[in-house]
Protein backbone atom coordinates (compact mmCIF):
# COMPACT_ATOMS: atom_id res chain seq x y z
CA UNK A 1 0.00 0.00 0.00
CA UNK A 2 2.71 2.27 1.04
CA UNK A 3 4.80 1.56 -2.24
CA UNK A 4 1.66 2.19 -4.42
CA UNK A 5 1.09 5.95 -2.57
CA UNK A 6 4.97 6.54 -3.38
CA UNK A 7 4.13 6.00 -6.86
CA UNK A 8 0.66 7.63 -6.85
CA UNK A 9 2.43 10.83 -5.52
CA UNK A 10 5.83 10.90 -7.98
CA UNK A 11 3.31 10.42 -10.76
CA UNK A 12 1.38 13.69 -9.27
CA UNK A 13 4.59 15.64 -8.65
CA UNK A 14 5.88 15.01 -12.25
CA UNK A 15 2.07 15.69 -13.56
CA UNK A 16 2.58 19.05 -12.03
CA UNK A 17 5.50 20.09 -12.91
CA UNK A 18 4.55 19.38 -16.36
CA UNK A 19 1.37 21.20 -16.25
CA UNK A 20 3.59 24.00 -15.10
CA UNK A 21 6.59 24.15 -17.41
CA UNK A 22 3.70 23.98 -20.15
CA UNK A 23 1.79 27.25 -18.73
CA UNK A 24 5.14 28.75 -18.01
CA UNK A 25 6.50 27.76 -21.84
CA UNK A 26 3.36 30.03 -23.48
CA UNK A 27 4.35 32.45 -20.91
CA UNK A 28 2.23 32.22 -17.93
CA UNK A 29 1.39 34.97 -15.72
CA UNK A 30 1.75 34.13 -11.63
CA UNK A 31 1.06 35.56 -8.62
CA UNK A 32 4.18 36.88 -6.41
CA UNK A 33 6.42 33.95 -5.47
CA UNK A 34 7.85 33.47 -1.65
CA UNK A 35 10.14 30.69 -0.89
CA UNK A 36 11.04 30.24 2.83
CA UNK A 37 11.42 26.78 3.17
CA UNK A 38 11.97 22.80 0.15
CA UNK A 39 8.01 22.51 0.68
CA UNK A 40 7.39 26.01 -0.94
CA UNK A 41 8.68 24.92 -3.96
CA UNK A 42 6.16 22.37 -4.08
CA UNK A 43 3.60 24.71 -2.55
CA UNK A 44 4.54 27.74 -4.79
CA UNK A 45 3.52 26.19 -8.36
CA UNK A 46 6.13 27.83 -10.26
CA UNK A 47 8.63 24.83 -10.20
CA UNK A 48 8.95 24.00 -13.94
CA UNK A 49 11.42 21.45 -13.64
CA UNK A 50 14.61 20.20 -11.91
CA UNK A 51 14.71 18.17 -8.82
CA UNK A 52 16.41 20.58 -6.67
CA UNK A 53 19.98 19.51 -6.66
CA UNK A 54 23.18 21.46 -7.59
CA UNK A 55 23.69 19.35 -10.66
CA UNK A 56 19.87 19.62 -11.92
CA UNK A 57 18.25 22.63 -9.70
CA UNK A 58 14.73 23.75 -9.70
CA UNK A 59 13.82 26.02 -12.57
CA UNK A 60 11.51 29.00 -11.93
CA UNK A 61 10.22 30.51 -14.77
CA UNK A 62 9.68 31.94 -17.59
CA UNK A 63 7.04 33.58 -15.85
CA UNK A 64 5.62 37.14 -15.72
CA UNK A 65 4.77 38.90 -12.50
CA UNK A 66 3.75 41.92 -12.79
CA UNK A 67 2.01 44.73 -10.78
CA UNK A 68 2.33 43.21 -7.51
CA UNK A 69 1.84 45.01 -4.00
CA UNK A 70 5.22 43.93 -2.73
CA UNK A 71 8.28 42.00 -4.27
CA UNK A 72 7.98 39.94 -6.99
CA UNK A 73 9.75 37.19 -5.96
CA UNK A 74 10.78 36.77 -2.62
CA UNK A 75 13.23 33.74 -1.26
CA UNK A 76 14.53 33.45 2.03
CA UNK A 77 17.56 30.85 2.23
CA UNK A 78 17.64 30.35 6.08
CA UNK A 79 15.91 27.42 5.71
CA UNK A 80 16.34 26.35 2.11
CA UNK A 81 18.26 23.06 0.66
CA UNK A 82 17.34 23.12 -2.81
CA UNK A 83 19.12 24.66 -5.46
CA UNK A 84 17.45 26.60 -7.71
CA UNK A 85 17.24 29.21 -11.05
CA UNK A 86 15.24 31.96 -11.44
CA UNK A 87 14.97 31.77 -15.41
CA UNK A 88 13.68 34.49 -17.70
CA UNK A 89 11.62 36.21 -15.18
CA UNK A 90 9.51 39.28 -16.17
CA UNK A 91 8.57 41.52 -13.53
CA UNK A 92 7.46 45.06 -14.03
CA UNK A 93 4.79 47.61 -12.23
CA UNK A 94 5.54 46.85 -8.57
CA UNK A 95 6.79 50.71 -8.45
CA UNK A 96 6.55 51.97 -4.45
CA UNK A 97 10.31 52.46 -3.30
CA UNK A 98 9.54 49.53 -0.87
CA UNK A 99 8.90 46.75 -3.07
CA UNK A 100 11.56 45.16 -5.09
CA UNK A 101 11.49 42.91 -8.63
CA UNK A 102 14.13 39.87 -6.69
CA UNK A 103 14.79 39.63 -3.14
CA UNK A 104 17.22 36.70 -2.21
CA UNK A 105 18.46 36.81 1.74
CA UNK A 106 20.30 34.10 3.51
CA UNK A 107 21.35 32.01 0.68
CA UNK A 108 23.85 30.04 1.99
CA UNK A 109 23.81 31.39 5.45
CA UNK A 110 26.89 29.59 6.81
CA UNK A 111 28.95 30.94 4.46
CA UNK A 112 29.60 27.93 2.23
CA UNK A 113 28.23 26.89 -0.65
CA UNK A 114 25.44 23.89 0.28
CA UNK A 115 23.18 25.34 -2.86
CA UNK A 116 23.09 26.73 -6.05
CA UNK A 117 21.59 29.82 -6.41
CA UNK A 118 21.28 32.04 -9.49
CA UNK A 119 18.59 34.23 -11.57
CA UNK A 120 19.89 33.92 -14.81
CA UNK A 121 18.16 34.19 -18.89
CA UNK A 122 18.51 36.76 -21.33
CA UNK A 123 15.07 37.60 -21.32
CA UNK A 124 14.93 38.19 -18.14
CA UNK A 125 13.05 41.74 -17.77
CA UNK A 126 13.22 43.70 -14.66
CA UNK A 127 11.41 46.98 -15.05
CA UNK A 128 10.04 50.06 -13.03
CA UNK A 129 10.65 48.21 -9.18
CA UNK A 130 11.91 50.05 -6.44
CA UNK A 131 15.17 48.04 -6.70
CA UNK A 132 15.34 45.27 -9.38
CA UNK A 133 17.10 42.95 -7.36
CA UNK A 134 18.26 43.33 -3.68
CA UNK A 135 20.63 40.40 -2.51
CA UNK A 136 21.27 40.57 1.59
CA UNK A 137 23.13 38.70 4.23
CA UNK A 138 23.87 35.90 1.13
CA UNK A 139 27.03 33.67 -0.27
CA UNK A 140 27.43 32.10 -3.48
CA UNK A 141 24.86 33.83 -5.48
CA UNK A 142 24.95 34.16 -9.15
CA UNK A 143 23.33 37.22 -11.12
CA UNK A 144 23.79 36.57 -14.94
CA UNK A 145 21.62 38.37 -17.67
CA UNK A 146 23.65 36.36 -20.32
CA UNK A 147 24.52 39.27 -21.94
CA UNK A 148 28.64 39.54 -21.26
CA UNK A 149 30.83 40.64 -24.02
CA UNK A 150 33.21 37.98 -24.84
CA UNK A 151 34.90 40.22 -27.61
CA UNK A 152 34.96 43.32 -25.03
CA UNK A 153 33.81 45.32 -22.89
CA UNK A 154 30.11 45.78 -21.78
CA UNK A 155 27.32 43.41 -23.32
CA UNK A 156 26.03 42.16 -26.82
CA UNK A 157 22.39 41.91 -28.00
CA UNK A 158 20.37 38.95 -26.49
CA UNK A 159 21.12 39.77 -23.04
CA UNK A 160 19.11 40.71 -19.72
CA UNK A 161 17.58 44.28 -18.70
CA UNK A 162 17.12 45.88 -15.49
CA UNK A 163 15.78 49.28 -16.41
CA UNK A 164 13.99 51.84 -14.86
CA UNK A 165 14.03 51.05 -11.54
CA UNK A 166 12.90 53.97 -8.91
CA UNK A 167 16.26 53.19 -6.58
CA UNK A 168 18.37 51.03 -9.04
CA UNK A 169 19.06 48.19 -10.75
CA UNK A 170 21.81 45.99 -8.44
CA UNK A 171 21.93 46.00 -4.73
CA UNK A 172 23.98 43.96 -2.61
CA UNK A 173 24.17 43.76 1.17
CA UNK A 174 26.37 42.22 3.78
CA UNK A 175 26.92 39.53 1.86
CA UNK A 176 30.22 37.89 -0.49
CA UNK A 177 31.03 35.54 -3.29
CA UNK A 178 28.65 37.46 -5.57
CA UNK A 179 28.61 37.73 -9.16
CA UNK A 180 26.89 40.39 -11.47
CA UNK A 181 27.49 39.77 -15.31
CA UNK A 182 25.56 40.13 -18.11
CA UNK A 183 23.24 42.80 -17.84
CA UNK A 184 22.05 45.74 -19.51
CA UNK A 185 20.56 48.37 -16.99
CA UNK A 186 19.54 52.15 -18.25
CA UNK A 187 17.80 54.52 -16.42
CA UNK A 188 17.91 53.21 -12.64
CA UNK A 189 17.59 55.22 -9.57
CA UNK A 190 17.00 59.27 -9.01
CA UNK A 191 19.24 62.46 -8.43
CA UNK A 192 20.08 62.09 -4.50
CA UNK A 193 21.88 64.41 -2.49
CA UNK A 194 25.54 63.13 -2.51
CA UNK A 195 27.69 63.54 0.70
CA UNK A 196 31.14 64.73 -0.49
CA UNK A 197 32.44 65.07 3.22
CA UNK A 198 31.21 62.06 5.14
CA UNK A 199 30.29 59.98 2.17
CA UNK A 200 27.50 58.47 4.05
CA UNK A 201 26.48 55.39 2.18
CA UNK A 202 22.62 55.75 3.14
CA UNK A 203 20.72 55.31 -0.03
CA UNK A 204 19.51 58.52 0.85
CA UNK A 205 22.61 60.20 -0.29
CA UNK A 206 23.42 57.55 -3.39
CA UNK A 207 21.12 55.59 -4.21
CA UNK A 208 21.84 52.56 -6.13
CA UNK A 209 22.00 53.55 -9.45
CA UNK A 210 23.16 50.67 -11.20
CA UNK A 211 25.33 47.60 -8.97
CA UNK A 212 25.53 49.32 -5.66
CA UNK A 213 27.95 46.75 -3.14
CA UNK A 214 27.43 47.44 0.63
CA UNK A 215 29.44 45.50 2.77
CA UNK A 216 30.59 42.56 0.24
CA UNK A 217 33.45 40.87 0.00
CA UNK A 218 35.14 38.39 -3.08
CA UNK A 219 32.86 39.39 -5.31
CA UNK A 220 32.19 40.79 -9.32
CA UNK A 221 30.54 43.10 -11.20
CA UNK A 222 31.43 41.86 -14.61
CA UNK A 223 30.83 42.72 -18.32
CA UNK A 224 27.75 45.15 -17.57
CA UNK A 225 26.08 47.95 -19.00
CA UNK A 226 24.99 51.21 -17.18
CA UNK A 227 23.50 54.12 -18.81
CA UNK A 228 22.24 57.08 -17.29
CA UNK A 229 21.93 54.98 -13.73
CA UNK A 230 21.70 57.79 -11.11
CA UNK A 231 23.51 58.66 -8.80
CA UNK A 232 25.92 56.15 -9.42
CA UNK A 233 26.80 53.96 -12.10
CA UNK A 234 29.15 51.05 -9.66
CA UNK A 235 29.72 51.34 -6.01
CA UNK A 236 31.46 50.27 -3.24
CA UNK A 237 31.18 50.95 0.31
CA UNK A 238 32.42 49.14 3.20
CA UNK A 239 33.63 46.08 0.71
CA UNK A 240 36.43 44.57 0.08
CA UNK A 241 38.53 42.13 -1.95
CA UNK A 242 36.08 42.77 -4.74
CA UNK A 243 36.83 43.19 -8.96
CA UNK A 244 34.79 45.89 -11.08
CA UNK A 245 35.61 44.55 -14.93
CA UNK A 246 35.23 45.00 -18.56
CA UNK A 247 32.02 47.39 -18.07
CA UNK A 248 30.61 50.10 -20.18
CA UNK A 249 29.01 53.13 -18.14
CA UNK A 250 27.66 56.14 -18.96
CA UNK A 251 26.22 59.48 -17.69
CA UNK A 252 25.86 58.90 -14.13
CA UNK A 253 24.13 61.68 -12.46
CA UNK A 254 28.04 61.79 -10.04
CA UNK A 255 30.72 59.13 -11.11
CA UNK A 256 30.64 56.12 -12.61
CA UNK A 257 32.52 54.44 -10.04
CA UNK A 258 33.30 54.97 -7.02
CA UNK A 259 34.72 53.20 -4.03
CA UNK A 260 34.92 54.44 -0.73
CA UNK A 261 34.23 53.97 2.85
CA UNK A 262 37.15 51.56 3.80
CA UNK A 263 36.66 49.84 0.51
CA UNK A 264 40.49 48.11 0.37
CA UNK A 265 42.03 45.92 -1.97
CA UNK A 266 39.52 46.07 -4.89
CA UNK A 267 40.71 45.41 -8.66
CA UNK A 268 39.10 47.84 -11.19
CA UNK A 269 40.22 46.57 -14.92
CA UNK A 270 39.47 47.01 -18.32
CA UNK A 271 36.21 49.20 -18.13
CA UNK A 272 35.06 51.81 -20.02
CA UNK A 273 33.81 54.94 -17.99
CA UNK A 274 34.44 57.91 -20.28
CA UNK A 275 31.24 59.67 -19.61
CA UNK A 276 31.58 59.99 -16.01
CA UNK A 277 29.71 63.61 -15.50
CA UNK A 278 31.99 64.19 -12.16
CA UNK A 279 35.05 61.53 -12.84
CA UNK A 280 34.96 58.60 -14.27
CA UNK A 281 36.43 57.09 -11.21
CA UNK A 282 36.29 57.98 -8.06
CA UNK A 283 38.03 57.06 -4.67
CA UNK A 284 37.73 58.47 -1.56
CA UNK A 285 37.65 58.54 1.91
CA UNK A 286 35.39 60.55 4.87
CA UNK A 287 36.76 63.74 6.15
CA UNK A 288 39.42 63.73 9.24
CA UNK A 289 37.14 63.18 12.51
CA UNK A 290 33.80 62.61 11.02
CA UNK A 291 31.49 59.54 12.32
CA UNK A 292 31.67 56.98 9.07
CA UNK A 293 35.73 57.34 8.70
CA UNK A 294 35.52 56.29 12.17
CA UNK A 295 33.22 53.17 11.42
CA UNK A 296 34.92 52.25 8.14
CA UNK A 297 38.46 53.64 8.45
CA UNK A 298 40.57 54.26 5.34
CA UNK A 299 40.29 52.96 1.84
CA UNK A 300 42.90 50.90 -0.32
CA UNK A 301 42.22 49.57 -3.85
CA UNK A 302 44.03 48.01 -6.68
CA UNK A 303 44.44 49.50 -9.68
CA UNK A 304 45.28 47.96 -12.77
CA UNK A 305 46.91 49.12 -15.93
CA UNK A 306 44.57 47.80 -18.32
CA UNK A 307 42.44 50.47 -17.19
CA UNK A 308 43.46 52.87 -20.44
CA UNK A 309 43.76 56.80 -20.12
CA UNK A 310 41.33 56.74 -22.83
CA UNK A 311 38.74 54.64 -21.19
CA UNK A 312 38.21 56.34 -17.99
CA UNK A 313 39.53 60.25 -18.50
CA UNK A 314 42.42 59.82 -16.34
CA UNK A 315 46.40 60.70 -16.68
CA UNK A 316 47.41 56.75 -16.46
CA UNK A 317 50.79 56.46 -14.32
CA UNK A 318 53.95 55.23 -15.73
CA UNK A 319 53.85 52.85 -12.76
CA UNK A 320 50.66 52.66 -11.08
CA UNK A 321 50.69 52.20 -7.57
CA UNK A 322 49.68 48.39 -6.10
CA UNK A 323 47.76 50.05 -3.44
CA UNK A 324 46.75 53.76 -2.67
CA UNK A 325 46.00 54.18 0.52
CA UNK A 326 43.76 57.11 1.49
CA UNK A 327 43.17 59.31 4.38
CA UNK A 328 41.55 62.47 2.70
CA UNK A 329 39.24 62.66 -0.38
CA UNK A 330 41.65 62.13 -3.45
CA UNK A 331 41.64 59.84 -6.64
CA UNK A 332 43.28 56.57 -6.88
CA UNK A 333 44.74 55.98 -10.82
Amino acid sequence: MKCKLCRFSAVAVVQLLFVQAAAAANGGTHVPIVIQSDADFVNCACVVSGSGSQSNPYVIGPWSINNAANNGVYIDGSSVTKSFTLYNLTIAGNSMPTAQGIVLNHINPSGTQTILAQVYGGQTSIQTNGIGILVENSNFVTLDGAGANSKGTGVTPGKGVINKNSVGAVDVENSSHVTVRGWQMSTNGADNDPDYVAWDPSLAHWGVGGVRFFGVTNSVIDHNSANNDTTISFSLFNSSFNQITGNNANYPFTHNILITDGSSYNTVSGNNTVTGDFFGIMVADPLPGTATLQTYGASMTTSSATTSATRTGLLAPKSPPALCPLSWVALCR
